[in-house]
């Protein structure tokens, strides 16, 4: 079978690895051109670049596939099918229908939920007891073909997001090479009533409300903690916070405290007042400094001044 392989992130380099492994290598990857990263701003391949180029497969980077000579190369490559996971390109009505078997997408959540382009995040913010895979046939609308295969999974309370993200790539290889192997096969309609869509992550999410509850202050760092940490400012200092635990559900002696304020600090954490208890801040970095990961004993033993007792935690924007 001739496959085309579309993807970039370490996700779907995952599952590239394991069609290879199962004998089903792709003639061709596309993936998203390289790009400058960090202050000084060195270019860097993706890993399905570093995959592919590994496994002797040829490359093509177009900046969008809506250009008709990237149309004409893959319709003279003549695919019987075409995979998409996590690529960050929209594949035109003129590609989704060149291949045989059209296009399968590997999508990170059990569809109808979790649509669109941050599934394992909004899955984390919500609340979601288990999260999963979808094999999905592609069509015109976001996320809304039938389903060939999907699986499911615990969501592991603090385990990291590319934890999560490397168990559901390996999942979606292992279903994705059974779907393959069995194509045409028979797929399913998604039930749209319980459709929902993961809407890509933006600056607000890093916005931080302290009279939420304590549980939803932990999902919404623990989510957010890899790709768009929650940012404040403590002090007039911007600091990125990367890792919280819940320390007590009910509040004592902190009663009078405003929320969002710093009630202690030691070496086990910088506690925070919230409207239900407080959230102890267990890892951070301070922007503008040496980039460092900090714990809370190298955080107050390097800037004591900015996590004093009766500090207020405030987002970026907000005034005094």
């Amino acid at each position: 079978m001739k496959i085309i392989f579309a993807g970039t992130p370490t996700f779907a380099s995952i599952i590239l690895e394991g069609l290879i492994k199962e004998g089903l290598k792709p003639s061709c990857v596309l993936t998203q051109p390289d790009r400058g990263k960090g202050r000084g701003r060195k270019v860097i391949i993706s890993p399905v670049k570093k995959a592919a180029i590994d496994s002797e497969i040829k490359v093509l980077q177009p900046l969008t596939l809506k250009d008709a000579e990237i149309q004409s190369k893959i319709e003279i490559m003549a695919p019987d099918l075409l995979v998409v996971a996590a690529y960050g390109l929209i594949l035109p009505r003129e590609i989704l229908y060149t291949p045989k078997f059209g296009c399968i997408n590997v999508h990170a959540s059990v569809l109808p939920r979790w649509r669109g382009a941050a599934p394992i995040e909004r899955a984390i913010l919500a609340g979601d007891q288990t999260t999963g895979i979808s094999i999905m046939q592609m069509e015109e609308g976001l996320d809304t073909g039938p389903v060939y295969e999907s699986s499911s999974t615990d969501i592991i309370p603090g385990e990291s997001v590319s934890g999560l993200e490397a168990r559901l790539a390996f999942m979606g290889s292992d279903l994705l090479c059974k779907v393959i192997i069995n194509l045409p096969g028979s797929k399913l309609k998604q039930e749209r009533q319980f459709a929902t869509y993961a809407a890509k992550l933006t600056s607000e999410d890093r916005k931080i409300d302290w009279s939420h509850s304590t549980e939803m202050l932990f999902r919404q760092i623990w989510a957010l903690s890899e790709r768009m940490p929650v940012t404040v400012e403590i002090n007039n200092q911007k600091i990125q916070i990367l890792e919280a635990i819940v320390r007590q559900q009910k509040l004592q002696e902190t009663d009078s405290q405003m929320v969002g304020s710093i009630i202690g600090a030691d070496k086990s954490g910088i506690s925070v007042k919230c409207i239900d208890g407080l959230l102890s801040i267990t890892k951070l970095k301070v922007i503008g400094g040496k980039g460092a990961i900090l714990n809370p004993s190298s955080a107050l033993n390097g800037f004591p001044h900015i996590f004093r007792k009766g500090a207020i935690i405030k987002n970026i924007n907000e005034s005094d």
